[in-house]
């Protein structure tokens, strides 16, 4: 496997190595790693380098719940493998530096799955493209903004803030 597999199994299953918006904080840190995990003002963050988890409870007795995951493709061109997990590295090897949209786009149909662009939905922003990924109410959303930056995120319509993403893709440069 690739390091786009990973992030194409992402955008179609909504899970890394199985893990999801359902996981524990205690599963999450037993296949990522332990150490990773701090608290920050918004509640919980587990951060594992190009994998990163947020977590919030309502009350102090109350266990953490996910508010977030995914892929910050944004940090690939600073990671190194001692920055990666190894169950991540494990299973689809290294990393590039750079995840192109185009490419992702590419990975995500040649498994049979479409991102669908939805124009004029693409959020606040207006360099964004709204796609609609292979679950109905499941969307990604694609920067292209003319620069080599962008991002590919997804937010699940019946759980909007409980959602796996893809944060800083690059537009194809061509």
């Amino acid at each position: 496997m690739s390091d786009l597999d990973f992030f194409a199994d992402l955008v179609i299953t909504g899970t890394v190595l199985g893990l999801d918006h359902t996981s524990r904080l205690d599963e999450v840190e037993e296949v990522l790693g332990r150490d990773c995990t701090f608290e920050a003002p918004s509640g919980v963050i587990s951060d594992f380098g190009l994998v990163e988890f947020g977590w919030l409870r309502d009350r102090p007795q109350d266990d953490w719940s996910v508010v977030y995951f995914g892929a910050q493709a944004h940090r690939l061109p600073d990671l190194t493998r001692e920055d990666m997990p190894a169950a991540l590295l494990g299973r689809y090897g290294g990393f590039r530096s750079r995840l192109y949209v185009g490419e992702l786009r590419g990975a995500v149909e040649a498994r049979g799955f479409t991102l669908e662009e939805r124009p004029g939905r693409g959020g606040r922003r207006p360099d964004h493209r709204a796609c609609e990924g292979p679950r109905a109410g499941h969307r990604r959303w694609a920067a292209d903004d003319g620069r080599r930056r962008g991002a590919v995120a997804g937010g699940d319509d019946r759980l909007r803030q409980r959602r796996a993403a893809v944060h800083g893709a690059a537009t194809d440069p061509r």
